[in-house]
């Protein structure tokens, strides 16, 4: 499936499983569940695996790291953003599944990588994916922050 904005996970993005297992966002097939920070169950409908020619690496003070394209929103401690407004000393929002609550971590590095590569997407239900161990949109999500932020500036 081929979207006006890429907005997805590199290769090698694990994501949280309805089991509690992590599986790479490029191994997820149509009809598996995943676990939302709801901690509740989601059916994956759809996955989508599209080319980028740039993406993100984001780490956090307490060591984090994802990759992920620039349209991709991430929940902060002020609400959604797409990663391309992200700035260093941003919160990002971590899920603790055990715990079954929010952490908050320090954005501290940013880096624009300008290389083609596979990017790969979730559509659930609305919901928000646990993705190396970030709190991200899933498809649904995406594309009302993509339409929002042509008007909001």
């Amino acid at each position: 499936m081929k979207h006006a904005f890429p907005c997805c996970f590199m290769p090698g993005t694990h994501i949280l499983m309805a089991d509690g297992s992590l599986k790479p966002v490029q191994e997820i097939e149509n009809l598996e569940w995943i676990l939302s920070t709801e901690n509740e169950k989601k059916e994956v409908g759809c996955t989508t695996e599209e080319p980028a020619e740039e993406y993100y690496i984001l780490k956090t003070k307490e060591g984090h790291e994802i990759q992920i394209t620039g349209e991709h929103p991430m929940m902060t401690d002020k609400g959604w953003k797409l990663v391309k407004r992200l700035e260093v000393g941003t919160k990002l929002a971590r899920w603790n599944h055990k715990n079954v609550q929010t952490e908050f971590d320090s954005l501290e590095f940013i880096e624009i990588k300008k290389e083609n590569s596979m990017v790969y997407n979730l559509i659930c239900d609305d919901c928000a994916v646990v993705a190396n161990g970030f709190i991200c949109g899933d498809f649904h999500v995406q594309y009302q922050m993509n339409v929002l932020s042509k008007y909001l500036k």
